[in-house]
C-alpha cells in the first residue's frame, strides 16, 4: 500500500508590529533659572493664565453659543480657565484645562419644544426624571457641536455626579494652531468653584494659588487626576492643598477657613442655583 502524503506544515503566523505606547511620554521640564526655589517660581509663572488662553475661551464659547442659542435662547455658555493651556501638555486630553458649562434653568430645559428634545425623550408628554432629561439635553448638544461646530467626541462621562463630555474644539474655534481639549456640561457648578477657590488663594496668599496649581500639575503629569478612572478630580487636589495650608503648614495655617473666604458666600449661592438637573 502507498502511504498518504504528510499534511503540509502549518505556516506560521504574520509577525505583529512592535506595540507601541498610546501616551505621550512625560518630559521634564527644563529651566533657565539656577536653584530649587528659583525653578519652581520659573515654573509656577509658566502655568499662569495667560491672555491668550483667555482669548481661546472666549473664542470657545462663543462658538458653543452659536449651536446652543438657537435652541435655548434663555441659555448662557461659560468658560473657566485656570492655567497656561499650552503648559503641561500631559494628558492634556483625559484632564482638559477648559471647562464650558451651558448655564440653563430646569424650567427651560423642560421646556424645549418635543421637535427639539433628544430623539429618545420625544415621546413622552412629561419627563419625570429631571437628571434624565439633563442628560439628554447635553448629549443632544454636544451631538449639535459634532454635526455643525466641528468639534469632536473623545468621550463622555454620564455616570458622574456632573456629566460631562470630552470634546476637541477645532482650531478656528480656539483660534489656535491645533485642537484645543475642553469639557462640556449643563449646569455643572465645580467649574466655577474651583476658579473661585484659587481666585481666592491668591488673594490671601499668592504662595497658595501658587501651591494648588504646581499640586495640580504634578497629579496631571503623572496620570493620577483622571476622574473616569477613579482618581481625585484636579478640584480635589485643590481642596487638598487648601486644607494642608490650613492645617500643616510648620509655620502655622497659612489660610483661613473655607467659610471666612471672601467668595465662600457667592459660592454658596452659586451652589443652591446649580443644584436643578445636572447640577451638583
Amino acid at each position: 500500500s502507498v502511504a498518504a502524503p504528510a499534511p503540509p506544515a502549518a505556516s506560521p503566523p504574520p509577525a505583529q508590529p512592535p506595540r507601541r505606547p498610546s501616551q505621550k511620554p512625560v518630559m521634564p521640564p527644563t529651566f533657565c533659572a539656577v536653584g530649587f526655589e528659583a525653578e519652581v517660581e520659573e515654573l509656577v509663572q509658566r502655568m499662569a493664565r495667560t491672555s491668550g488662553s483667555q482669548r481661546a475661551v472666549q473664542h470657545i464659547v462663543r462658538a458653543v453659543e452659536r449651536v446652543v442659542l438657537p435652541v435655548l435662547p434663555e441659555a448662557s455658555v461659560v468658560g473657566f480657565v485656570n492655567t497656561d493651556i499650552s503648559c503641561g501638555m500631559a494628558f492634556r486630553v483625559a484632564v482638559p484645562e477648559i471647562d464650558i458649562v451651558i448655564c440653563a434653568s430646569p424650567l427651560d430645559i423642560a421646556g424645549l419644544t418635543r421637535d427639539l428634545r433628544p430623539p429618545e425623550l420625544r415621546g413622552a408628554r412629561e419627563v419625570k426624571d429631571p437628571s434624565k432629561l439633563a442628560k439628554a439635553t447635553l448629549r443632544m448638544f454636544a451631538d449639535r457641536l459634532l454635526a455643525a461646530g466641528g468639534f469632536k467626541f473623545r468621550r463622555s462621562a454620564f455616570r458622574s455626579d456632573e456629566p460631562k463630555v470630552t470634546l476637541l474644539a477645532p482650531p478656528e474655534a480656539g483660534g489656535t494652531f491645533e485642537a484645543t481639549p475642553v469639557e462640556l456640561s449643563l449646569n455643572s457648578a465645580t467649574p466655577g468653584f474651583d476658579a473661585a477657590l484659587l481666585a481666592e488663594c491668591g488673594r490671601l496668599d499668592p504662595r497658595a494659588r501658587a501651591l494648588a496649581l504646581l499640586v495640580r500639575r504634578w497629579a496631571k503629569d503623572r496620570g493620577a487626576c483622571h476622574a473616569a478612572r477613579g482618581h481625585l478630580p484636579p478640584y480635589a487636589w485643590t481642596l487638598l492643598a487648601i486644607y494642608y495650608l490650613q492645617v500643616g503648614a510648620e509655620e502655622g495655617p497659612v489660610l483661613p477657613p473655607v467659610s471666612a473666604f471672601r467668595a465662600s458666600s457667592a459660592l454658596a449661592s452659586r451652589g443652591a442655583a446649580a443644584a436643578g438637573p445636572g447640577g451638583a
